[in-house]
């Protein structure tokens, strides 16, 4: 059987931008979380959570932009210049990545005319128009596919990558995640919902779903990307992982629920 390979790896984090960054971190239990830096969280009862950082500085982008689709577009880069992705044809390229909600600048809404009309097209970035600018990019022709199954969605896109290369050899996917939940509509989301952390100590220890004493959610951000392709092709030195299998146990029950029955 064909097996499958990931050959490439790329990642913007809390933690770090790149992949031996983020492993020194964890080695060193390095904490991620601190103020929030991206955008004002002076009115917020909560105001920590992980912001993407480059050389230890929060990594800022300008006002209305998509963060999660901007770090995506830095992780995909990264994996394709670190590959030979000139060996397959464009029919043959593949990206398909798990994503969250559409970013909505509501504060630039809110503050505009627009809100009085309801026209909130102008301040939306769908989720899937990364995916579709970085195929276009990169001349990525084999298909694309943006997931938003929520939690799931990279493990997914992940598995359809590697059942792709699995049932062609001939192939080479780009997959992963990105998302960002860095912003004031989640943060809103989330604090009525009663789930945000409401930890007033240090930060960097906000985050501790272990802990006898935690106290809620955490937020964060960051994209991950890697390359999948197959035993027939990848080159022995760049194989990272092996991955195995991928199974999938939702029926389609409902968006929320198994069948009952089992």
């Amino acid at each position: 059987m064909n097996r499958v390979y990931i050959t490439a790896a790329a990642a913007f984090a809390p933690s770090g931008t790149s992949v031996d960054e983020i492993f020194a971190g964890i080695a060193l239990a390095h904490s991620a979380t601190a103020r929030l830096e991206s955008f004002n969280v002076d009115h917020f009862p909560v105001s920590h959570g992980g912001e993407v950082r480059h050389g230890g500085e929060v990594v800022l982008t300008p006002a209305g932009t998509d963060r999660k689709s901007f770090f995506i577009e830095q992780a995909v880069g990264q994996v394709i210049e670190m590959s030979d992705f000139s060996r397959y044809a464009p029919e043959k390229r593949h990206i398909h990545l798990g994503t969250g909600i559409d970013y909505f600048d509501i504060e630039n809404y809110v503050n505009s005319s627009r809100a009085l009309t309801g026209e909130w097209q102008a301040d939306c970035a769908h989720s899937h128009l990364a995916v579709k600018k970085l195929a276009e990019k990169y001349d990525l022709k084999g298909g694309q596919s943006a997931n938003v199954a929520a939690c799931v969605a990279s493990t997914q896109s992940i598995g359809l990558a590697c059942r792709i290369v699995r049932s062609d050899p001939a192939t080479a996917v780009v997959s992963g995640g990105y998302d960002s939940m860095l912003c004031h509509l989640h943060y809103l989301g989330f604090y009525k919902l009663g789930a945000l952390s409401d930890w007033t100590g240090d930060p960097s220890q906000a985050c501790r779903p272990f802990d006898k004493n935690r106290r809620g959610l955490v937020l964060g951000e960051g994209a991950v990307a890697f390359l999948l392709e197959s035993s027939a092709n990848a080159v022995p030195e760049r194989i990272l992982a092996e991955i195995c299998g991928y199974s999938s146990t939702m029926d389609a029950w409902l968006v929320t629920d198994p069948d009952p029955s089992g």
